[in-house]
């Protein structure tokens, strides 16, 4: 029987380069990157009960794979394994589907989508308005809103204020983790995050590069170059209008920046 191979999936990446029997030999999708990067996600349909190999080209020949193997998910992005951890190598993955596996996905790493942004600031739900508040900082070139929020010390004049970002590059998903993390240090019941929210306005843009998150880019040295070295030609609306709502809030004056990588 037939089974499928395509990237029609949350920040999906795959150039699916041959399907010969139970081998498929698949290459990131570089688009309108400059040079190699490693980032790729894919999901496959229809291989229920058989044992496939996924070969790499492409992208550092092939030596894309990470140190535990792909992130796998078994319910459209549920809940996540590393179920190759004893059957990968770094250009190559196996990977037996069961016999009720009708759609499997695969993933460089873990990636944070909208719906985890969403899924936090639903955790937090009761914070909403004392501790945190969320907007729009601008659209993006194909029109999609920008998350923003403040987190911390709402309502008066803060102590300090700090700009903590992340995903300048887009495949680099787990960076949005540690912003998360940071938050909820922010927002914990306990002697920090009193201090925190106390004295601190915490700006947040979760997702610099929201075209590139949601469709699976590499981001990283996007020609003529990425978000990270746009702080001076302003070719995309999301550093732009960053730099503007710092202006806004601090009148040029943060007290720290971090960017998560």
């Amino acid at each position: 029987e037939l089974f499928a191979v395509d990237a029609q999936i949350p920040a999906g990446n795959v150039v699916v380069e041959k399907i010969e029997g139970d081998t498929v030999r698949v290459r990131p999708d570089l688009r309108d990157t400059q040079g190699d990067w490693f980032y790729w996600a894919f999901r496959v349909k229809g291989a229920a009960g058989r044992t496939l190999t996924f070969n790499f080209g492409g992208a550092y020949g092939g030596a894309v794979v990470g140190t535990r193997g792909p992130v796998v998910s078994t319910d459209k992005g549920g809940s996540w394994s590393y179920a190759c951890e004893k059957s990968f190598t770094q250009k190559a993955f196996v990977y037996s589907f069961a016999k009720d596996a009708d759609e499997v996905w695969f993933y460089e790493c873990h990636p944070y989508l909208q719906s985890d942004w969403e899924a936090f600031l639903a955790r937090h739900a009761t914070d909403r308005g004392t501790s945190f508040k969320t907007d729009v900082l601008c659209r993006t070139k194909k029109g999609r809103d920008v998350e923003r929020a403040l987190f911390g010390c709402l309502g008066r004049k803060p102590k300090y204020t700090m700009l903590l970002t992340s995903r300048h590059h887009a495949s680099e998903s787990v960076a949005t983790y540690a912003l998360e993390g940071f938050l909820e240090a922010v927002l914990a019941k306990d002697e920090l995050g009193a201090w925190l929210r106390a004295n601190v306005e915490v700006m947040v843009v979760p997702f610099m590069d929201k075209d590139g998150c949601v469709d699976g880019d590499q981001g990283k040295n996007r020609k003529p170059h990425d978000h990270n070295r746009d702080y001076t030609a302003f070719l995309h609306p999301e550093t732009k209008a960053t730099v503007a709502w710092i202006k806004e809030r601090t009148d040029d004056r943060l007290d720290d920046r971090i960017e998560q990588h």
